[in-house]
Formats: C-alpha cells, sequence, structure tokens
C-alpha cells in the first residue's frame, strides 16, 4: 500500500491553505481578493478525484468527445458536482491526441496534411455547421445547469487553439483561412451558451492569430461573457518570459473588462514529489499574481502530490 507523504491543513481564519510535504516542505493555495482561489480538477468525473483533494476541490474541468457527448449523460456528472457542492467547466473535443481519451477525430469531415496525417475539416462550412448544431443541443440541455461554471472553446487539437501539433505541419497558406473560423467559432459558442461564460484557448496561437484575437475582443465588443483561458506555464522556461510578454496584455485587458480568465498550466508530474510541490507553489503563486479567477491541475499531478 502507497504510504502518504503530505498533510493538506486548513486553518480556521487564515488566507491560505497549506500544503505540507514530509513536514520541512510547503506550499500555500492563496486566497485571493473576492476569497479562495478555485481549485479545479481536470477529472471526468467527480469520483476521480483523489480522497484528500476533496476538500480542496471546488470544481472539475469536463472533456467529453463529440462523438459521445450524450447531453443526458453531461448533465448526469453536472448532477453529482451539484451534489457535492462543486462546479464544472465543460469540453467537447473535436480532436483529441490524448490516448488515455481514446484520441483521434471525432468528425466525419476531415482534411488530409500533406504528411499523411488526418484532421478535422475546420475550413468546410458542413463541418462547421455539424460543430454548431452538437453544441446548439447540449446548451439547450445544460446552459441553465447551477453546476456549469463555464465552457472551452474546442475548436482544435485538445481544444488547443491549433489545427494540429506540433503547427509546423499545417500547409502555411490554410493557417488565415483556421485563425479567422477559430475566432467566428468563439464568438458562436459564446452566444449558444449565454450567460454561461466562455474561454478560448490563448497560449498556442500563432502570434498572428493571437494578435487577431485580441484585436477582435477590444474593437468588435465580443459577447460580454466570452473570456480566455492560459496554458503556457508548462513551456520551456527560457522561451516562457517571450510567451508571457505575449498573453499578459490580453490577460490584464480580459481581467480589467471583468471577463473570466482560467489559468490551466497543463503540468505533469515528474516523478519526485519534492519537484511537483515545488512546482505547485510556483503554479499557486501565478494565479494569485495574475488574479486568475480559476486554477486548473490535471488529475496526474494531483496523484503526485498526494501519494508518494
Amino acid at each position: 500500500m502507497a504510504k502518504k507523504v503530505y498533510e493538506i491543513s486548513v486553518p480556521p481564519d487564515v488566507n491560505e491553505i497549506v500544503i505540507r510535504l514530509r513536514k520541512e516542505e510547503t506550499a500555500s493555495i492563496p486566497r485571493m481578493p473576492t476569497g479562495p482561489l478555485p481549485l479545479y480538477a481536470q477529472i471526468t468525473t467527480p469520483e476521480q478525484v483523489p480522497d484528500a483533494w476533496a476538500a480542496l476541490i471546488t470544481g472539475l474541468h469536463l472533456r467529453f468527445r463529440q462523438t459521445n457527448a450524450e447531453p443526458h449523460k453531461i448533465r448526469g456528472i453536472l448532477d453529482a458536482c451539484h451534489a457535492r457542492g462543486w462546479k464544472a467547466g465543460l469540453v467537447i473535443a473535436v480532436h483529441s491526441a490524448r490516448t488515455s481519451e481514446g484520441g483521434g477525430v471525432f468528425t466525419r469531415y476531415t482534411r488530409r496534411l500533406p504528411d499523411g496525417e488526418v484532421i478535422p475539416d475546420y475550413w468546410n462550412d458542413a463541418f462547421f455547421r455539424e460543430w454548431l448544431a452538437i453544441r446548439r443541443s447540449i446548451a439547450a440541455e445544460v446552459k441553465n445547469h447551477p453546476a456549469l461554471a463555464w465552457v472551452g472553446v474546442d475548436f482544435g487539437l485538445d481544444d488547443e487553439a491549433w489545427p494540429a501539433k506540433p503547427w509546423q505541419r499545417v500547409p502555411k497558406e490554410w493557417w488565415w483561412g483556421y485563425i479567422t473560423r477559430y475566432v467566428t467559432a468563439a464568438w458562436e459558442l459564446a452566444r449558444i451558451f449565454d450567460p454561461v461564460p466562455v474561454v478560448a484557448q490563448v497560449a498556442t496561437f500563432l502570434r498572428q492569430g493571437l494578435e487577431m484575437l485580441y484585436w477582435g475582443f477590444r474593437e468588435h465588443k465580443p459577447p460580454a461573457n466570452l473570456g480566455i483561458k492560459y496554458n503556457g506555464f508548462h513551456v520551456d522556461p527560457e522561451a516562457l518570459p517571450t510567451l508571457e510578454a505575449k498573453i499578459r496584455p490580453f490577460w490584464d485587458w480580459c481581467r480589467g473588462n471583468r471577463r473570466l480568465a482560467i489559468l490551466e498550466p497543463g503540468m505533469v508530474p515528474t516523478g519526485t514529489p519534492e519537484r511537483d510541490l515545488d512546482t505547485a507553489a510556483a503554479l499557486f503563486r501565478r494565479a494569485q499574481k495574475w488574479n486568475a479567477d480559476i486554477l486548473v491541475l490535471q488529475k496526474e499531478f494531483l496523484d503526485a502530490l498526494a501519494v508518494g
């Protein structure tokens, strides 16, 4: 039986939640100006949340494949979250590389890259109509559910803002059409789920795409419920300052205009508990510094912190 090497304490009347590892190592989950930092787990069902984290988790980041995103199934999980007092973010994946989720292309409309890989045909009007219709049917069933806190724009690989990975495999002449369609998808999804917040991914856009999305936010008055999700913390540390210099103005604009801003680091465990705890502490400090509305952590990362 695995031995637990940490303890989590929630002292009364203090401004932080303390995670302690082997007595001498600690990390703190800060309280934000509006209260405790909402901590979400990227987990599909409430039962998968590690026991020790159940008291700290305030929501789940739910992911469904487009081919199995049945509205009644989603509502059932939202009901289970609501019964625990949790909220949930929702993503309906159209294309995934995650083998744990049965990765693949979840649409009949496809396009083949020059190297032979098949991806969704984001440029096809018929694909876009199908994409919208599926999300409208889901919104009709769940958008008024009290547990639904936000919806992610999933118009790319693993709800990123790119059609394939690595992005260099996509011909340059295809990019402008993809970027414009992504922006349209973000606007439309926000209207479909209004008033539930909808978040567009910003970290993995090409510079031109990021600038276009930011310009669209500033100049074209997108739906008031459209915000952003940033997951760039896990990139090469040497590249991180350059990336964040591009992202931060967009992030600050959203915060200043009261739009939802989610930090989703995408961290994976290193296999060394002390290093994982250091990473957790850095994530919590980043969430506090950036005044994030929500911090999302992957289940593997929570498990790594919980059990040694």
